[in-house]
């Protein structure tokens, strides 16, 4: 059986590999009110939270129109911060609003990039360290660490 969502499940197996045994908490939300994000899902550790995005790459099939080298822009964002009880929920709609940035700008993040959400701060961009970048069914993804 051929899986409706490629893209996700090599999104997953990415961060199975990275935290085995680990149950994600995971936050679908409603991509047309989430800055195009389908959710957001938080890896806990014994020493911090990873949230990752998923939404910014195609999940599911690819357009005869789109660039088959790139999964939709081509990347994922994450996030870290210290582990706490219960998890927090702020790092969520900070991701969110990355998201939302770059979709109604057209922005390309690449490491190095800085982005000025208001209120919320200036983001910089990065390279994650520990997920780096994948090739999925649908184009590369590299996963962007987002730090305030």
């Amino acid at each position: 059986m051929t899986s409706t969502a490629p893209g996700r499940d090599a999104i997953d197996a990415a961060l199975a590999r990275r935290y085995p045994g680990v149950r994600p908490h995971h936050q679908p939300m409603a991509p047309a009110t989430a800055g195009g994000l389908h959710g957001c899902s938080a890896y806990r550790t014994t020493t911090h939270w990873h949230f990752v995005t998923y939404g910014l790459s195609e999940l599911g099939g690819k357009s005869p129109d789109d660039d088959p080298d790139f999964s939709g822009w081509g990347f994922e964002l994450t996030l870290r911060i210290p582990a706490e009880e219960p998890m927090p929920t702020w790092p969520i709609d900070v991701l969110r609003r990355a998201a939302q940035h770059v979709n109604s700008r057209g922005v390309l993040l690449e490491p190095g990039h800085r982005v000025d959400l208001g209120d919320t701060g200036t983001l910089t961009v990065a390279a994650d360290p520990d997920l780096g970048v994948i090739d999925t069914p649908n184009g590369q993804v590299q996963f962007l660490l987002i730090e305030q």
